[in-house]
């Protein structure tokens, strides 16, 4: 697994391990596509939230960019929901909280955000739905909540 980055979310960090997840993606390893986009999402927001000289436009940017690998990634598994739950189960607390910023910027921008969700999604978000309710049955309210009271926002 490469290193995840942690001093900006450059689209050159991003591509480096948007690169591996494509890779794993193609080998049928969703489960470690997930978290190694998760480790590396959590890594660079928090190794910029404080300290950034990044302009908004490209932090936002960058969100978007997380939000589509996560969409792919979610779109990747079989839509029956047995892999979610075994995926989600493998995922630690910061890793859950990660996912459930994604889940809400996907679901808060419709399930077409950043492009269509890929053949197995179409545009329904009940996936997402699935996703967020075996999301909250391993991470409980708490997860929601760090969400929702985040500083840097999803």
């Amino acid at each position: 697994m490469i290193k995840p980055a942690t001093e900006s979310t450059t689209d050159n960090n991003i591509s480096k391990w948007e690169k591996e997840i494509k890779s794993l993606l193609s080998k049928r390893e969703s489960v470690e596509a997930l978290r190694v986009a998760l480790v590396a999402i959590a890594a660079a927001d928090t190794g910029t939230a404080a300290t950034t000289t990044t302009p908004c436009e490209q932090r936002q940017r960058a969100k978007e960019n997380n939000a589509k690998i996560i969409r792919n990634i979610i779109a990747s598994f079989p839509s029956n929901g047995r892999n979610a739950k075994e995926a989600i189960s493998q995922l630690s607390t910061i890793e859950c909280d990660v996912l459930m910023k994604y889940l809400y910027r996907l679901l808060g921008n419709g399930s077409n955000s950043g492009g269509t969700m890929g053949a197995s999604m179409g545009n329904n978000n009940g996936v997402l739905f699935r996703w967020h309710s075996e999301l909250v049955e391993k991470a409980g309210i708490g997860s929601i909540v760090r969400v929702i009271t985040d500083s840097d926002g999803f």
